[in-house]
């Protein structure tokens, strides 16, 4: 199999080690039929096989969507709290130049949330983890209400998992990140204190209606630091490519002999090393592509050395329908996460899930969706227009039922990774245990708003983040910016969650990006207020 290099901005010196240390051994499903009917399960007899560390390795997906979320189908509140006990409702005009100060969580655990039928539709999906699921509502995208440069998704994507907003805009309503991305960051921190790291400890996958290797995206989410800049760093598109990227070194067997031709792709490949080695001092700017070359070495050498069963190489729907299309290989895709953390190749992974065919989901009343997701159903299903002068009663709720389809797809997505994680042994629990998977959008709503940005987690990662509850934060941060539909205050900046997971995935760190911002009240009976918003420290009560 053919490895496609196609990481080039993704590796750095310190990243690229030598493995020193044998993998701990650990055994794959061969993926397929199980995969397929939506379960992850090792053949039976194999758990008392695996020899895990004495402590397993955290590790952290992103599923990163788009378009945002209807929030009143995805929040929930403890019955002591209907009505809200303030009496606050956000994005109604009465209060929007008022700060919401309720903070309150409850226990997904409550007998009285047994039923499936008690969760919001939004969560609905991930009840059967419920002991393992995070919520938290009222945070703000706060350094993308902070960035003067394009437009709201462009501030969202850019500021999502940088943390900071744009250092460019281009083409009018596009822009480009001021700093790496926080997947990017925290795979070179594992890869320069790990020797048993590999040049994947970061994949980065695109679920996409058409086949193919490319992903286009008109705005970034990944972001990583090269020798000329921050450079865009592209997701695969197609399965079967992220398939011979990861294991297309893999010996086909346990105790069968090495393929002779890959013994050559060695041999190869360490003549290429030796000169680029030979040529560094004449041309420096050559050094990244033998960093390059020393990394697939690296990989190679420690998937000679584990045990991980080849899993089953994904499939191609050829003539199937953008819709199949898409759900095929965002499974695919999950299947792909999974066996890379089974066999320590990966820690950390990116799902976006961009562009998702309107077809899927229908409208009232049993039609399909058609048209453009985006301009069509998006455009106002958010909390703006539900108070909007002149808004159609009728077209506001057909968009607000396909937007809550769109959300509940992509919480599915989240369970069918969590599922397979969680079937996976690893110590005396699961992958999943081990794990958090982190379901965000770039806006919070489809009226573009960076408030109510609602993050769903499954997965406590070992015990950084206690599991099992629904968390509501505050909404009392003076607005960084002069427009976000007349609000004035935002939530807690989502740049403490990331302050949050770097530290989970051993980082000493205590801000993320930008380290404080200025918030102004533009408007209302505190109109001129403003203060400097402090951004250090993890987000309080996760952990």
């Amino acid at each position: 199999m053919k490895l496609k290099l196609d990481r080039m901005s993704h590796l750095g010196a310190a990243g690229l080690r030598t493995a020193r240390s044998r993998v701990s051994r650990r055994r794959f499903l061969q993926a397929g039929g199980a995969a397929a009917a939506g379960t992850f399960l090792l053949p039976k007899g194999t758990g008392s096989l695996l020899a895990q560390p004495p402590t397993a390795p955290r590790r952290v997906v992103f599923v990163v969507g788009e378009q945002g979320w209807v929030h009143k189908n995805w929040s929930m509140r403890p019955a002591g709290l209907t009505p809200p006990s303030s009496g606050y409702v956000p994005y109604d005009p009465r209060f929007d130049n008022r700060p919401d100060a309720e903070e309150w969580e409850f226990s997904f655990t409550d007998s009285s949330l047994s039923d499936p039928s008690s969760f919001s539709r939004g969560l609905r999906p991930l009840h059967e983890f419920r002991s393992q699921l995070i919520a938290l509502d009222g945070l703000g995208l706060v350094t993308a209400l902070a960035d003067p440069e394009g437009d709201d998704h462009a501030k969202g994507h850019c500021s999502a998992l940088t943390g900071a907003p744009a250092s460019y805009t281009y083409d009018g309503v596009k822009s480009f990140a001021a700093q790496p991305s926080v997947d990017q960051i925290i795979a070179r921190h594992i890869r320069s204190s790990d020797p048993t790291a590999t040049d994947l400890t970061s994949i980065e996958y695109g679920a996409h209606r058409y086949n193919g290797n490319s992903f286009g995206r008109f705005h970034h989410f990944i972001y990583d630091q090269s020798p000329s800049g921050i450079v865009t760093v592209p997701a695969q598109a197609d399965p079967l490519s992220a398939y011979d990227q990861l294991f297309g070194f893999l010996p086909p067997d346990d105790g069968q002999m090495i393929d002779p031709v890959r013994a050559a792709q060695d041999r190869m490949l360490q003549i290429v090393q030796q000169q680029y080695e030979a040529n560094r001092a004449i041309n420096p700017r050559i050094a990244n592509h033998g960093e390059l070359v020393q990394g697939l070495r690296d990989r190679m050498a420690i998937l000679s050395q584990t045990t991980c069963s080849r899993p089953d190489r994904p499939t191609r729907l050829n003539g199937a329908s953008e819709r199949e299309i898409f759900e095929h290989n965002a499974e695919e895709f999950t299947s792909l996460i999974a066996s890379a953390f089974s066999c320590g190749v990966s820690r950390i992974a990116t799902l976006q899930l961009a562009d998702i065919p309107p077809q899927m989901f229908t409208e009232p009343g049993g039609g399909t969706a058609n048209g453009d997701l985006h301009n069509d159903y998006a455009h106002g299903s958010g909390p703006y227009l539900e108070f909007g002068q002149g808004t159609d009663v009728n077209e506001f709720n057909l968009r607000t039922e396909v937007m809550t389809q769109h959300m509940e797809y992509q919480t599915r997505v989240v369970a069918s990774l969590a599922r397979k994680l969680n079937s996976i042994p690893e110590g005396n629990g699961t992958v999943l245990d081990n794990t958090s998977i982190v379901l965000i959008n770039e806006i919070g709503h489809g009226d573009h708003g960076h408030i109510l940005w609602p993050v769903t987690i499954v997965g406590g990662m070992g015990g950084a983040f206690r599991a099992g509850r629904y968390v509501k934060y505050a909404m009392n941060t003076p607005n960084p910016a002069n427009r976000n539909y007349s609000h004035q205050y935002a939530g807690l900046s989502h740049t403490h969650l990331l302050v949050s997971i770097c530290q989970a995935m051993g980082m000493n760190i205590d801000h993320f990006g930008f380290p404080s911002v200025r918030g102004e009240v533009q408007a209302g009976p505190n109109s001129g207020q403003g203060r400097n918003i402090d951004l250090s420290g993890p987000l309080p009560r996760l952990g």
